[in-house]
């Protein structure tokens, strides 16, 4: 009889179990955490300061002078002449060391001292002129045949005008030989008592009075346009190159009377701005080349573009009021001077 095959099969799948290998359980993976990237923030970036404009002027010297009342350059800008009523004082530019000083009493009342650096000429008595050197102390002198009103040398030296105390005219003198060159006249005037000097382009005479101021070209004798004010004019400049003329005097503005900077075209007789001033200016002087403009107003100096009319710069320095102020013919240097004496030297810096 046949073996029952269950019995069998159970012990047969026993033994096969036995010989299998033990399945491990699959290890359980810890998830690895995600890194989270933050972004560096940006660099701190120190701000740079914009650069400071470099100062125009520079103040290189001064000195004290109590006696001076107006400043000379000579045309070779070396030395600056400090004028008095008795006195001249030559100073060395730009230590502003003297070099020479002139101071005679008998040499009557001092009246201009020249370009040239060395000649000053002086009133002896209603018709008569001395003309020193004061580097050798050497004397001449012209007598004229009418009463001497004012006396000014031209800006370069190489003339001299002699106004009449007796009519309005102005004689040209050439200051080395002493002869005359030319009698200009033309202008007139109510006022009792007038200027004419040479301006500062050479060709034109400028003849003031009080209130007015007329320029005449001195070849053809044709006078300009005369430039009104409201009050007396106080000071006046001109230009060399161009028809500018800048002059201070009183007059009105939105309704108010106040000091006043008044820009003209000389030429055409026409008067282009006005500019209101803190005080009355005194002193008034356009640099060689035109492009500035120096203001002595008060105790101190401020300069304009003349492009724009603008300030780019105030000097200070003076406790005074200014002057004088005048520009080098080099363009190098501007010189201020106050009513105590106080000159101050300043060195311009070519601008950057």
């Amino acid at each position: 009889m046949p073996r029952p095959l269950l019995p069998l099969l159970i012990t047969l799948l026993v033994l096969l179990s036995a010989c299998l290998p033990t399945l491990k359980q699959p290890p359980t993976l810890t998830p690895t955490p995600t890194v989270t990237l933050t972004p560096a923030p940006p660099p701190t970036e120190t701000p740079v300061p914009s650069p400071t404009p470099a100062s125009l002027f520079q103040q290189a010297a001064e000195t004290s002078l109590p006696a001076a009342q107006r400043l000379i350059w000579s045309s070779d800008s070396q030395t600056l002449g400090l004028l008095g009523n008795q006195e001249v004082i030559l100073l060395a530019v730009p230590a502003l060391q003297p070099l020479f000083t002139f101071n005679d009493p008998a040499a009557g009342s001092l009246l201009d001292f020249s370009a040239d650096g060395r000649t000053i000429v002086s009133l002896l008595d209603q018709q008569t002129l001395r003309f020193t050197d004061i580097t050798n102390t050497a004397q001449r002198t012209l007598t004229t045949d009418f009463l001497i009103g004012p006396v000014h040398f031209s800006p370069d030296g190489l003339l001299l005008v002699i106004g009449s105390n007796e009519e309005w005219a102005a004689h040209l003198y050439d200051p080395q030989s002493l002869a005359l060159r030319k009698t200009v006249r033309g202008f007139q005037t109510a006022a009792p008592v007038y200027d004419v000097r040479i301006a500062e382009n050479i060709l034109d005479l400028a003849w003031s009075a009080r209130a007015r101021i007329q320029l005449q070209d001195i070849p053809s004798e044709t006078l300009y346009p005369s430039l009104d004010h409201e009050d007396f004019v106080t000071a006046f400049a001109r230009s060399r190159g161009d028809t500018l003329l800048v002059s201070a005097a009183g007059g009105t503005v939105n309704d108010e009377y106040a000091p006043i900077l008044f820009i003209w075209d000389a030429v055409l007789g026409q008067e282009l701005l006005r500019l209101p001033q803190v005080a009355m200016p005194y002193a008034l002087e356009f640099s060689w080349d035109d492009q500035l403009l120096a203001v002595g107003v008060a105790d101190r100096v401020d300069v304009y573009t003349t492009s724009d009319m603008n300030v780019v710069e105030t000097l200070t320095g003076h406790t005074e009021s200014v002057v004088s102020v005048r520009f080098s013919p080099d363009g190098r240097w501007l010189a201020s001077l106050d009513s105590t004496g106080r000159l101050l030297l300043w060195q311009i810096n070519p601008p950057r």
